[in-house]
């Protein structure tokens, strides 16, 4: 039984590394030569592509502490420093140390082993590895989205969704990426678009190669032009449509249309520029019940209007029971503004003294009662 956990657990850790298409071991201290901590400088990397070895040996973790010092650097810190960096830690198999002491002076003997690539499988150039495809992938991106800012603010900000195939992967990384030059496509710039993508290598200029995108403009969700109190009712001055990357929304519903926040209230203190959430705002009641409120009651030429009891609170556009001043009838109206009702269509209450007569004027005239 001992040696049937003991094989399964050879056979585990086997399959866990197999899987990883990077493995970093972390030395216990190391002396950077230069001024910054590079992950190069405190690991030993293991890749089954050197492309991807040789990116991830030059991230830089933090500044190198100053002479005669020394600084820890936590596993759990570099992990979050590697996932801001754009690292898929799900490919990467962590070992070694669970801290590295980093030494502002040189140690007399440095225990940092240099990033290798793995001997048994050093892969051609051409076999680019997961971690440097999804790298050139969002490079690309971050190109065509800069590219479409110069020909139009309009597109400044929208998503942009690259198709690659592996040979213009592998064409892509033998390129220096800061050289890209990216031309193509047409206005308005949205939709599918094809562009081009000019390089240069180590052997000078490379061919243009032909990128597909997706461009899709990010939503202009509403924020505030200027902060707001608590239970303050909202107009259209107060609204600024703004892009917003829809990365950023986290699960929640930004309002993007004016009429979803007009006449609505907010349901705490505001600051500028703070986007309106659903949560952010609530119904106003511009009616409330027990309230006298002005009933209009329109058909044809002629307009009355009436005071009635409201039965129940109405926040604007919501349709209300009304109750005539002499109790004696029951009837609908729609809340069109603070204090004031219009009767819905084909709920005219005539006997509660709203008598209307057909006029001949094309134009509204009001009757007061």
């Amino acid at each position: 039984m001992r040696h049937s956990c003991l094989t399964l657990g050879v056979w585990f850790a086997f399959a866990v590394s197999a899987q990883a298409a990077v493995v970093v071991r972390f030395q216990p201290e190391a002396s950077p030569e230069a001024g910054l901590v590079r992950l190069g400088d405190i690991a030993e990397i293991v890749a089954d592509s050197p492309v991807d070895a040789t990116w991830l040996a030059g991230l830089v973790l933090a500044p190198r502490p100053a002479e005669g010092r020394r600084t820890t650097l936590e596993l759990a810190e570099i992990q979050t420093r590697l996932r801001a960096l754009g690292v898929d830690l799900a490919t990467v198999e962590f070992g070694g140390s669970s801290r590295v002491i980093i030494h502002g002076t040189a140690l007399e003997k440095p225990a940092l082993v240099r990033p290798v690539a793995k001997p048994a499988v050093v892969a051609p150039r051409a076999n680019v590895g997961e971690i440097t495809t999804r790298r050139l992938h969002d490079q690309v991106r971050r190109a065509v989205r800069e590219y479409l800012a110069r020909q139009s603010s309009g597109i400044a900000n929208c998503d942009v969704v690259v198709t690659l195939s592996s040979g213009t992967v592998a064409a892509l990384a033998a390129m220096e990426s800061g050289s890209w030059e990216v031309r193509g496509g047409q206005a308005p710039w949205t939709g599918e678009q094809t562009f081009t993508l000019q390089g240069n290598t180590d052997a000078g200029p490379a061919s243009p190669l032909e990128i597909v995108a997706s461009v899709t403009p990010w939503p202009r969700v509403l924020v505030l032009r200027s902060p707001l109190g608590k239970g303050q009712v909202l107009t259209a001055d107060d609204l600024e449509p703004t892009p917003m990357n829809p990365e950023t929304f986290g699960g929640k519903k930004y309002l993007v249309d004016p009429k979803q926040a007009v006449g609505r209230q907010t349901v705490r203190a505001t600051r500028a520029g703070e986007p309106l959430t659903d949560e952010l705002v609530k119904e106003t009641s511009l009616v409330r019940r027990g309230e006298l409120v002005s009933v209009a009651c329109r058909r044809g030429g002629i307009v009355v209007r009436k005071e009635a009891r409201a039965n129940e609170d109405g926040a604007l556009g919501q349709t209300i029971t009304l109750v005539s001043a002499d109790g004696r009838q029951r009837f609908v109206a729609r809340v069109v503004a603070f204090h004031e009702t219009e009767v819905v269509s084909g709920d005219t209450p005539t006997e509660s003294g709203l008598r209307l007569v057909q006029s001949p004027a094309p134009a509204d005239r009001e009757v007061p009662r």
